[in-house]
């Protein structure tokens, strides 16, 4: 997304970071989006697309919301930067775990059924063909920002070796 206007302001100290961080008179926010009659819609960062080994730009928020509007599911981190397909990473919500009466199976089974629903929101190339479940200690502020974001490169880096293993 471009941005111009009285509110946008008008550059760095650094002149060579003004020069990155403006298209002309324009700011460039980092957001990508879409307009549809009339209305903005955010759809996520430009540093977080997926950029896969066919060359598709993929951006990964409307599947990763969607398998988190499951309340067993704390995020979910879709993985395939330079793959032939998608796979991801989902971290169940320990606190909705914890308070819950359902199975290991059962609990697996209503994350799977998310990962289908959200598959079926996105184009082929956007869908999921493999997942793993990643628990991980959401309170460990390396990990997630203030605001409970997970932090993608680091969370990515620290499950290497299960990210690994959705592509064997």
């Amino acid at each position: 997304m471009l941005v111009q206007g009285i509110g946008v302001f008008s550059g760095y100290t650094s002149a060579p970071a003004t020069a990155d961080a403006f298209d002309g008179d324009f700011f460039k926010t980092g957001d990508t989006g879409s307009i549809n009659d009339g209305f903005l819609t955010l759809n996520g960062r430009v540093k977080d697309d997926i950029l896969t080994s066919g060359g598709k730009s993929i951006s990964p928020y409307t599947w990763e919301n969607e398998v988190t509007r499951n309340p067993l599911v704390a995020h979910a981190v879709v993985v395939g930067e330079g793959r032939n397909y998608l796979t991801a990473l989902i971290v169940p919500n320990e606190e909705e775990l914890a308070s819950s009466t359902l199975s290991n199976n059962e609990v697996y089974a209503s994350i799977e059924k998310s990962v289908r629903d959200a598959n079926a929101l996105v184009a082929r190339n956007e869908q999921v063909k493999k997942f793993a479940v990643a628990r991980a200690n959401l309170s460990d502020p390396t990990l997630v920002t203030p605001t409970q974001k997970l932090k993608r490169a680091i969370f990515t880096q620290r499950w290497a070796r299960e990210i690994e293993q959705l592509y064997v």
